[in-house]
């Protein structure tokens, strides 16, 4: 058995980082994963132009009393302003050659074709320069960034139509068991769902993935062999069991992989839930093992698989980390406690609640928004303990 370290810097060793490319529409790339980095195809803003409303002129000629020129309006093309006139001017609109600054409509009296302006006007007031955000050529995004909504319009601002991005990584997943039948199947007594397969897809095409589920294998290990068999030879870029990883008669996991030539990375550490987790190569295929608990398969996901995804997809974005305080004692733990939580706002800061509940509970991480993390060897934790949370949805 090993160290939570110890297991995620062996996943980070063996994880390779992704060269498969393609190009999708920018309103497609949402979640996905820059493969390159992207920048400024011209300034912005790209011309200098009337931050509101106003006159345009020069500001040594005031104050005074000047002739209007003319009206400019956004998507008007350029002009030249005229000596000791002023040119009413419409929020975005390209500024006049021979202007420097706009003065307010509100703060100006117009008269028989004249505007008075009864102040010095300081240099460059109400303009917006060319290039005063961003510069032509200057970087915008990195390769590794991961594309939110928000970022949408930035790029369209610049003209990307389409944006490079890494391609989905492939998970192959199959769980394990006798008495798991899939959603929708009619259920025995003895027999429960494999609420994994739903679970584990959600999470994983929120990393980004593409999900393929191949069913269930019952505990038999000639069977168990020839599917996993069948799944490595689609070279996926992930292959996750659930299920058949601890130590019992019919946990065939670790044996097979074994037997078909995987290197086995690490099998067991020093957490809960999760201890039987176990991670292998093949090839450039990662293989994980998850317990067949649903709580502990889905912190499975968070500590390992998760790092592993963003590390093959050069994402730059690290996770966000915080601190709580503990509404409730945790007694000392003897491995890593990862453990379910509400997290909330209170007057003395950010609260956390723990959701004490089995590993093999579906419950517990949808009640939840947070895991705390309780590093082996802490020693019991009093009420109001700060400790570290990882915030999920």
């Amino acid at each position: 058995m090993i160290s939570l370290q110890e297991a995620k810097n062996r996943i980070q060793k063996n994880a390779k980082g992704f060269k498969r490319k393609e190009c999708v529409r920018m309103h497609q790339g949402v979640g996905r994963v820059l493969a390159k980095n992207l920048y400024a195809t011209d300034n912005q803003p790209n011309f200098t132009n009337a931050a509101m409303d106003g006159y345009a002129l020069r500001c040594k000629d005031t104050p005074g009393r000047f002739e209007i020129q003319k009206m400019q309006f956004a998507g008007d093309a350029f002009c030249k302003l005229e000596v000791k006139k002023a040119i009413e001017i419409a929020t975005g609109a390209p500024l006049p050659k021979g202007a420097n600054a706009v003065v307010p409509q509100e703060d100006v009296v117009v008269n028989n074709g004249r505007v008075v302006i009864s102040q010095k006007i300081i240099l460059g007031k109400n303009i917006r320069t060319q290039g005063e955000n961003i510069r032509k050529g200057e970087k915008i995004f990195s390769k590794g960034h991961g594309v939110c909504a928000k970022d949408l319009g930035l790029l369209a601002s610049f003209g990307f139509g389409k944006i490079p991005v890494f391609q989905k990584p492939r998970v192959s997943y199959l769980a394990t068991g006798n008495e798991i039948i899939s959603v929708g199947e009619k259920k025995e007594a003895h027999q429960i769902f494999n609420s994994n397969a739903v679970s584990l897809r959600g999470l994983f095409e929120k990393a980004g993935c593409v999900f393929q589920d191949f069913g269930i294998r019952k505990d038999v290990h000639s069977l168990l062999s020839k599917k996993v068999q069948a799944m490595l030879d689609q070279k996926p870029d992930f292959l996750v069991l659930t299920g058949g990883v601890s130590v019992g008669q019919k946990d065939y996991v670790a044996f097979v992989l074994k037997d078909l030539g995987a290197k086995i990375l690490f099998h067991k550490v020093r957490i809960k839930p999760g201890k039987p987790i176990l991670c292998a190569s093949w090839g450039r295929t990662l293989i994980f093992g998850l317990p067949g608990n649903p709580l502990a398969a889905q912190v499975g996901f968070y500590q390992f698989i998760l790092p592993a995804i963003t590390k093959m997809l050069h994402v730059q974005n690290r996770p966000f980390i915080s601190k709580a305080k503990l509404l409730k004692p945790i007694a000392q733990q003897k491995r890593h406690l990862f453990l379910p939580a509400k997290m909330f706002e209170a007057l003395g800061g950010v609260c956390v609640d723990p959701i004490e509940e089995s590993s093999g509970s579906v419950k517990a991480l949808s009640c939840g928004n947070c895991l705390i993390s309780i590093p082996q060897g802490s020693g019991a934790l009093k009420k109001n303990t700060w400790v570290e949370i990882q915030p999920y949805d």
